[in-house]
């Protein structure tokens, strides 16, 4: 991929990486079925797992602090 810095790290981070989530989707939704990941008991685990992730997460970015300045920023 040939393209400025900021343009290929975007390009990379969003369409190259979130595509594969997608397609492994899709392809296990035409495999499986709808109705069979529906009624899968890994589902409900899944949630949880993805619902701690998230908060994790959030909790370090909360903790994380600027070493200019030492105040408490989102970014």
């Amino acid at each position: 991929m040939v393209a400025p810095t900021p343009v290929s790290a975007l390009l990379h981070a969003v369409a190259v990486v979130k595509a594969g989530v997608f397609t492994v989707l899709k392809v296990a939704v035409y495999v499986f079925g709808i109705d069979l990941l529906g009624t899968l008991a890994a589902t409900t685990w899944l949630a949880w797992v993805a619902a701690a992730t998230i908060i994790l997460v959030l909790w370090s970015l909360f903790k994380k602090t600027t070493s200019k300045r030492g105040s408490r920023t989102l970014l």
